[in-house]
């Protein structure tokens, strides 16, 4: 049918127009291994699926394969970088993982997962926390004492980091990724002779 007003297909539902994506539209070629998975079977596509396997089982035989390891390792330290303030989310951005990937292994429902997706989530650091995110504060708190310590007051020092009012206030534990940050790069900007 034709598009509703937006020009794109559509279809009538119980009297109601659903507009389709143009995603939703494009299938994969014929003679394709996506096509097969789509439901396709014919001839073209089954032997598109057949060389796949045929592929991965080379591979397998040849002992190059991504095989599957227990997701403990990957569980602890997603739940390390939780405790540091990196979040799900983040660690999705950073690996390219979905989140729901990334919740199954972290609450269990996923006992084992390929070594590729092992070493992806293992390469996030504590650096992959996202600006809003609450983080450990000991660090740049350690370095406003030192700027304290060497002439800055709270006001001027609350100035100069930014803040919209002359008054540090942060919390001595927590305080957001974005404000770490900030600290850090004045400090690292003051004993450098900046």
């Amino acid at each position: 049918m034709d598009g509703h007003k937006s020009g794109r297909p559509s279809h009538i539902l119980g009297g109601k127009v659903i507009l389709r994506s143009r995603e939703a539209d494009a299938t994969p070629a014929h003679g394709t291994r996506p096509r097969f998975r789509t439901g396709c079977r014919c001839v073209a596509c089954r032997a598109a699926n057949a060389r796949f396997r045929q592929c991965r089982r080379e591979v397998w035989r040849s002992g190059c394969g991504d095989k599957l390891v227990s997701s403990a390792c990957s569980r602890e330290h997603l739940r390390r970088l939780s405790s540091a303030g990196v979040g799900r989310i983040a660690v999705a951005q950073a690996s390219t993982l979905s989140v729901s990937t990334l919740k199954e292994i972290r609450t269990g429902k996923r006992p084992v997962v390929r070594e590729s997706t092992e070493t992806l989530i293992l390469s996030v650091g504590r650096d992959a926390a996202r600006k809003g995110a609450q983080v450990d504060a000991s660090k740049a708190w350690a370095q406003i004492d030192k700027l304290l310590a060497g002439g800055f007051n709270r006001a001027n020092l609350a100035l100069r980091l930014g803040m919209r009012t002359p008054k540090l206030q942060f919390r001595r534990s927590r305080m957001t990724q974005a404000n770490v940050d900030r600290v850090d790069a004045f400090y690292r900007m003051i004993t450098a002779g900046g």
